[in-house]
C-alpha cells in the first residue's frame, strides 16, 4: 500500500515534495499517552517495520497494509533499541528502564517468546545493529565496551574496550555490506575496523577536532550565542554509513549533523537547519535514502529535513509530524517509504503510489466489484485484509457504481495489497480438480485470471 517499490520510480526532488503522512501510529486510548518512541527499524524485505516505546511496547507494522500486525509488551524492562534479525518475525532489543539488567533480548513475534538472552553489557546499551548478511550483530554500551555477537550464542564473540572509564559517549555501526564497522568513543575519535580482522586494530581513525569540522561548527555555535554548546564539548551520538559506504552521517550533541568522508574524516557538509539544543544532549534521528541520494535529519520540533548527499544542498522539509523530538529515522530498503519516530508516535511518509497493477478488471455500470468477482461462482468466498478506515476503497467494492476500471494507470487511490482466499468454487467443469475430487484452482475467465487456493497481488484503483 504505502510507497512504490524503490526499483520502480526514481527518487527525485519532485517525488519527495509529493510525500505526505500515510499513517500515524500513536498510543491507543487505553495506553499511556506519555510513552515515547525509542527506536524503529525496517526488515530488509521492506514489508515490515518494528517500533519500540520506553514503556515496553513493541509494535510490528505491516508496510503493505499500513496496519499494526502485532503488539507485544515487555514492560518490566522497557525497550531501548530494537532491530530486526534476518527473519521477519524476530527482533533483538535492549532494555530502557532496568537499572541492573542490560542483557540484549532475542524475541519472536510469531509465538511471542524470548529465544535467547545475550549477557555481557553492565550498563546502558547505546548502539545495536545486525550484520547486513550474517547472523551476527554489534553493540556498544556505557560500560565502555563494543561487543560483537553471534546470534546463535548467548556469550560475546569479541570485545573491544575503551582505554578509560567512565565513558559518556560511545556508539558503533556496520557499513551496508558488513565489511567495515565504525566506533566512536568520547576521546573524540572515530575508528574504522575491518570486520574480518578487527583484532589488528583500526585501519583508520579521525578526530571530531579535525580542522575542516572545527572551522565549520565553531562559527555556527558562536552565532547561536550558546556558550554551553562549545565545539570542544561536541561528541558523536550515532553513526550511519551511506549505502555505498563512502560517507558517514554523524549525529552530534551540539545541534548539528556532520556529513563526513568515511575513510578520511574530512567534513563534506554540515546539516544544521533542524535547530540547536539548549539541553546539550539531544539525540536526533538521521538516515540516508535507500539510494543514498539524500541525507535525512530529524529536528527537536518534530520536522524532517532533506539534503542532497552529494552537494549538501537543502531540498525541503516535512512539516511537524510529532509532538516531540524525532529520535529515529529509517528509510525502507525496498520501497519509497520513510518512517520517523518521535514523541509518542511513529509516522510513515510516502508519495502517492505508482505501483503497476498486476491485473486489470472492469465492471459494467450497475454492478459492484464484489458482484463481478462473485460471478465466478455463487460459493466463491474471499476477503481483503487492508480496508482499515479507507472508505473510498470500501465504497469502490461494495457500492453500485458507474463503470469502474482497476488497472495500473495513474490512480488517486494508493495501490491496495490484497489477499484472496478461495475456500470453494462450484458449478464449473473447467475448474482444476485434484485426485480427491476437490476443486483447488480456478481457470481463467473473462473477469479475472485463474488463481490457486491463495494468492496475493497488487491492484491500482481508477474510476
Amino acid at each position: 500500500m504505502e510507497g512504490a517499490p524503490s526499483s520502480g520510480a526514481e527518487l527525485t526532488d519532485a517525488v519527495l515534495r509529493s510525500y505526505s503522512v500515510a499513517r500515524n501510529f500513536a498510543p491507543q486510548e487505553d495506553e499511556d499517552p506519555n510513552a515515547t518512541i525509542t527506536s524503529l527499524d525496517f526488515h530488509r524485505n521492506g514489508e515490515r517495520c518494528v517500533t519500540s516505546r520506553n514503556d515496553g511496547v513493541l509494535s510490528l507494522i505491516n508496510c503493505l497494509s499500513g496496519t499494526v500486525a502485532k503488539t507485544i509488551f515487555t514492560k518490566r524492562y522497557g525497550v531501548g533499541l530494537v532491530r530486526f534479525t534476518h527473519h521477519p518475525d524476530c527482533v533483538i532489543f535492549s532494555s530502557a528502564n532496568s537499572a541492573n539488567d542490560h542483557r540484549i533480548r532475542y524475541h519472536s513475534f510469531f509465538d511471542n517468546k524470548f529465544l535467547r538472552y545475550y549477557t555481557g553489557h553492565t550498563d546502558k546499551v547505546t548502539s545495536l545493529m545486525m550484520h547486513p548478511t550474517a547472523d551476527e550483530f554489534i553493540s556498544s554500551g556505557m560500560d565502555g565496551t563494543i561487543r560483537l555477537w553471534d546470534l546463535r550464542n548467548s556469550d560475546t564473540s569479541a570485545i573491544i574496550r575503551v582505554d578509560h572509564l567512565p565513558v559518556a559517549h560511545i556508539c558503533a555501526a556496520y557499513d551496508q555490506e558488513g565489511v567495515v564497522f565504525g566506533v566512536y568513543t568520547d576521546d573524540h575519535l572515530i575508528r574504522m575496523y575491518d570486520a574480518r580482522n578487527y583484532q589488528e586494530g583500526p585501519f583508520a581513525k579521525f578526530s571530531l577536532y579535525d580542522q575542516s569540522i572545527m572551522s565549520a561548527v565553531d562559527p555556527y555555535l558562536a552565532q547561536l550565542q550558546a556558550p554551553s554548546l562549545n565545539v570542544k564539548k561536541m561528541h558523536a551520538l550515532d553513526l550511519k554509513f551511506s549505502p555505498d559506504g563512502n560517507q558517514l552521517l554523524v549525529t552530534t550533541n551540539r545541534g548539528v549533523f556532520l556529513h563526513l568522508d568515511a575513510f578520511e574524516g574530512k567534513l563534506l557538509h554540515l546539516f544544521k537547519e533542524h535547530g540547536a539544543s539548549q539541553r546539550g544532549e539531544a539525540q536526533l534521528g538521521c538516515c540516508y535514502s535507500s539510494d543514498g541520494a539524500y541525507a535525512v535529519t530529524g529536528s527537536e520540533d518534530g520536522r524532517v529535513f532533506f539534503y542532497k548527499s552529494n552537494t549538501g544542498q537543502y531540498v525541503l522539509q516535512f512539516p511537524q509530524g510529532h509532538n516531540g523530538p524525532i529520535v529515529d529515522l529509517q528509510w525502507n530498503p525496498r520501497r519509497h517509504l520513510l518512517a520517523s519516530g518521535g514523541g509518542n508516535s511513529t509516522v510513515l511518509w510516502s508519495a502517492p503510489s505508482q505501483v503497476t497493477a498486476d491485473y486489470t478488471v472492469t465492471t459494467a455500470a450497475g454492478t459492484t466489484l464484489l458482484g463481478a468477482w462473485e460471478g465466478w461462482g455463487t460459493s466463491l468466498c474471499w476477503w481483503a485484509n487492508v480496508f482499515g478506515d479507507r472508505e473510498d476503497i470500501a465504497d469502490a467494492l461494495f457500492t453500485l457504481n458507474d463503470a469502474v476500471t482497476l488497472d495500473g494507470a495513474t490512480s488517486p487511490i494508493p495501490a491496495l495489497g490484497m489477499t484472496i482466499v478461495r475456500y470453494n468454487v462450484g458449478g464449473s467443469s473447467n475448474n482444476v480438480v485434484d485426485d480427491s475430487g476437490t476443486e483447488v484452482a480456478m481457470t481463467a475467465s473473462d473477469k479475472m485470471p485463474a488463481f490457486k487456493f491463495m494468492e496475493s497481488f497488487w491492484l491500482d484503483w481508477m474510476s
